[in-house]
């Protein structure tokens, strides 16, 4: 019987090291990028499940024209910078912990709402005719993020977009809609 006690405590104990918390982590800070854009990402826990997500970065913007163009396009490369405000909710954490998934690195799905601020500061581009115009997006977004190895992640979101460019009057000139999808490879430090 002193065995059998014994047995059933040390089983409690390991697999109590190995037990996950359905929680975010405190704090996370990443570089992501992908084809267009590098960002720094600082992620930090609010509650449980959800976080607030600033991040700063670079985007750039390719247009390739072959051969002669009608309207003297040009083919161009572009750089602006970006800043992101998010608040994001991870909703499946607790089942990822029941089914044995790992949620370290707040590995899981998430819904977020994103504020988006693409400034007219500086423009590095290829095409001097290209100007810049001050932009601010909001971004309806669902997502998934999948730890990749000790140090990588891999995100992607999809859904909504809303945004107003060049503020000048009537901005619902300037309104634009449409749906955006996103992947992202990341460097957590």
């Amino acid at each position: 019987m002193l065995k059998f006690h014994f047995t059933s405590l040390l089983a409690l104990f390991v697999f109590s090291l190995f037990a996950q918390e359905a929680s975010v982590e405190k704090s996370l800070s990443s570089l992501q990028f992908n084809l267009n854009t590098l960002h720094f990402v600082q992620e930090i826990g609010l509650s449980a499940s959800s976080t607030l997500r600033v991040e700063a970065g670079i985007a750039s913007k390719t247009r390739w024209v072959i051969g002669n163009n009608e309207n003297g396009e040009r083919s161009y490369f572009a750089l602006r910078p970006l800043v992101s405000v998010a608040g994001r909710h991870y909703y499946n954490l607790e089942k990822r912990v029941e089914s044995g998934r790992s949620i370290r690195n707040n590995s899981g799905n998430f819904v977020t709402l994103t504020a988006e601020y693409r400034p007219d500061l500086f423009l590095f581009t290829s095409n001097n005719a290209l100007v810049a115009s001050e932009q601010i997006s909001t971004k309806l977004l669902w997502g998934l993020r999948r730890q990749l190895g000790e140090r990588f992640d891999f995100e992607f979101t999809a859904g909504v977009r809303f945004r107003v460019r060049d503020f000048r009057f009537p901005a619902v000139r300037n309104f634009h809609r449409g749906i955006v999808t996103n992947w992202r490879f990341g460097y957590r430090f």
